[in-house]
């Protein structure tokens, strides 16, 4: 699917602020359903065991190497899924080298899949024309290889903005990245209908670490990944009579990453309108 992609600029501070101003006026807020956190980790080079977390709270989750011991032995696979101080996935897997003794508490494969999917709607006029969103993602990979020399690492992190075309048709639309980029922002451009509810979801979809190496010789390697988004007006769209609103307890963000403030050119009043939407 062709994702469409198009710089942010400075406009989009006034419509931002415009909506915070909205909601601070008093404008009624729908309720939407809750957050929904699902995780799925999985180690083991041959005895491959799988766990699963499922729930509708922030929370972490991890796996030791060997399911049967009792923790804290070595963990394999973690994932937090957090709200505070904005809605993100972060998400690792450790892969141990082999063992020539046969120990069974390392292991030399690691896997997991963690995921956020929560809500949205546009709060506006009855019957208007579908509102055009950016979805801005921060993205980052971090890979530590240690002295190893025979490995191999993969996954990906997935944005997917749920929405509709500018015709009223379904149209989800996704960012996906890989550890072979430096942190960085995407941008997912969508529409939907006012008073409609829609949702957002975050994945860390198939972090998998395979370490070839003998214990002693070589050291554990990781790769992890932080998913970080913020949804805003499209530059150009009067906001004025329109607000966002999502799943109860998930503020819009925080403070931008270096790099998204870069791309907006300073951000006092965009500061308060993520503040304003925290604390409603």
């Amino acid at each position: 699917m062709t994702v469409i992609q198009r710089p942010l600029t400075g406009g989009i501070l006034a419509l931002i602020c415009s909506a915070a101003t909205a909601m601070a006026a008093g404008v009624v807020t729908p309720s939407l359903d809750p957050t929904e956190y699902f995780e799925s980790l999985q180690v083991g080079s041959f005895n491959q065991v799988a766990a699963s977390y499922l729930n509708r709270v922030p929370g972490s989750f991890a796996l030791a190497c060997d399911p049967n011991e009792v923790f804290p032995g070595p963990l394999c696979s973690t994932v937090t899924l957090s709200n505070q101080p904005d809605m993100s996935v972060t998400a690792g897997v450790t892969a141990y080298p082999q063992d020539p003794s046969n120990q069974t508490h390392l292991s030399s494969y690691s896997q997991l899949t963690g995921e956020i999917a929560y809500f949205y709607e546009v709060v506006g006029p009855a019957n208007s024309a579908p509102v055009p969103l950016v979805l801005n993602t921060y993205v980052s990979f971090l890979v530590d290889l240690g002295n190893d020399r025979s490995y191999s690492i993969q996954g990906a992190a997935e944005t997917r903005l749920d929405g509709i075309t500018p015709g009223g048709a379904t149209n989800p639309v996704y960012a996906i990245s890989d550890s072979t980029r430096a942190p960085h922002n995407q941008l997912l451009t969508n529409y939907a209908r006012t008073n409609t509810e829609y949702d957002i979801a975050l994945i860390a979809s198939g972090l998998t670490a395979y370490n070839n190496g003998t214990l002693g010789f070589d050291s554990p390697i990781s790769i992890s990944v932080f998913i970080d988004p913020v949804l805003s007006f499209a530059p150009g769209f009067d906001s004025t009579g329109y607000s966002l609103v999502f799943s109860d307890g998930v503020p819009n963000g925080a403070t931008p990453e270096p790099s998204t403030l870069a791309m907006l050119g300073g951000a006092a009043c965009l500061c308060f309108g993520y503040r304003r939407r925290r604390n409603r």
